[in-house]
């Protein structure tokens, strides 16, 4: 009698432990309730339904860029409002390394200012005392748009004053996507002393056809061609940018196999972002896991 009461406590304490457990696990971190309160959106019961909820409201359409999205209307109390939910969710403060010694610095491909503004972050990191071994650009064949890339204005910008800017920026000998841009971007840029030394290998990832259109690849299609070249497992420094650190850091955290050690640095959040493009950059991070994302600082 004793062990049939005792199992069946066991029993019942176990099916507690998991209710608790899941229930946990369905819970909405507080930060993304009072974002979706500011943003009027519905009532959700549970993570999987904001998620897909917000997802929805807020993320990009397919073939759709950043770029391309139309301005969200909230008044300029508003907007601060939701700025400072954002900074709770780490999405507008730098991430500093933590460490000294890596064996690669990753440079995920963007549009050529952000590229730059990623190699300027990672010059100050080597400026501030950090190494790495290996220095590895992630871009893919996505068209250059000359009203988001401005290559000519970025180039000329890394040229000693009153230099000419060479024909290969101009014209037809202008690149003409992405990868071919940040080769001209790592050639000209003004590192400081010993990282010049430091060797670059590109990773170009193509374009495919996809639902009638000409998909760019993503983060995630850039690490998995990366991998095709069997690099060696170890420290890995992801340099990224503000509002999209946490996706970046989620995707390499994801697709990295064992033995290779993930930490994401980014400068703080530069002024002038459509806030349209926040909330697409917490909808993409939102894509990257079904489970509440955890939220401690970095």
């Amino acid at each position: 009698m004793r062990f049939t009461l005792g199992l069946t406590a066991l029993i019942i304490a176990g099916m507690l432990t998991m209710f608790q457990e899941e229930t946990f696990a369905s819970e909405i971190p507080q930060p993304f309730q009072k974002l979706a309160s500011l943003l009027a959106m519905p009532p959700s019961e549970n993570w999987d339904e904001f998620r897909h909820s917000f997802i929805s409201h807020w993320g990009r359409k397919p073939g759709q860029e950043r770029w391309q999205m139309k301005e969200v209307g909230l008044s300029p109390s508003r907007k601060e409002q939701v700025l400072q939910v954002l900074n709770e969710l780490g999405m507008t403060s730098s991430w500093a390394p933590k460490e000294t010694q890596y064996d690669y610095a990753i440079l995920p491909g963007a549009t050529v200012p952000s590229m730059k503004a990623r190699l300027d972050w990672l010059a100050k990191q080597w400026q501030n005392g950090t190494r790495f071994k290996q220095i590895v650009v992630l871009t893919g064949q996505r068209p250059l748009t000359p009203e988001i890339d401005h290559i000519s204005e970025v180039m000329a910008g890394l040229l000693p004053e009153n230099s000419s800017l060479p024909t290969t920026f101009t014209g037809s000998n202008a690149p003409m996507h992405e990868t071919e841009a940040a080769r001209l971007l790592l050639y000209y840029y003004p590192y400081p002393q010993g990282m010049e030394r430091v060797p670059v290998k590109f990773v170009d990832s193509p374009r495919c056809w996809q639902g009638g259109h000409w998909s760019r690849c993503h983060t995630a299609t850039t690490v998995k061609d990366w991998l095709e070249y069997s690099p060696k497992p170890g420290a890995m420094l992801v340099i990224s940018s503000q509002p999209s650190a946490h996706y970046q850091d989620s995707v390499f955290r994801r697709e990295m196999p064992k033995g290779f050690a993930v930490e994401t640095s980014t400068a703080s959040l530069t002024q002038g972002y459509p806030m349209a493009v926040l909330l697409d950059a917490v909808a993409t991070w939102l894509r990257t896991s079904d489970e509440p994302p955890e939220l401690q600082g970095q």
